[in-house]
């Protein structure tokens, strides 16, 4: 899998830094961690298996990258939305000046 091209391909985010701060901080969310740390638990008692084949610690280590991807989710899209108000804010003040 190659990595994703922002230029060609950009981060679309449509929710409020607040919006997802609220996410973050919401039980819904926490409820979601709590489950999604239990399936890296889960890849990781996979990866221990010695009668695991090399093909089955791939799909697990796989496994265990997608889902700390999607927990990092929140964080990184309310850093790029923050990001990306800050640099239409400063873009509409130095035309301003």
């Amino acid at each position: 899998m190659k990595d994703r091209d922002f230029e060609d391909n950009p981060m679309l985010i449509n929710s409020t830094p607040e919006q997802i701060s609220s996410f973050r901080q919401s039980t819904f969310w926490g409820d979601m961690k709590r489950e999604l740390e239990i399936w890296i638990d889960m890849a990781r008692g996979m990866l221990e298996n010695p009668d695991s084949s090399p093909a089955e610690d791939s799909v697990n280590k796989g496994r265990i990258d997608a889902v700390r991807y999607v927990l990092e989710m929140p964080r990184v899209l309310q850093g790029t939305k923050k990001e990306e108000l800050e640099r239409s804010q400063y873009e509409r003040e130095n035309k301003e000046g």
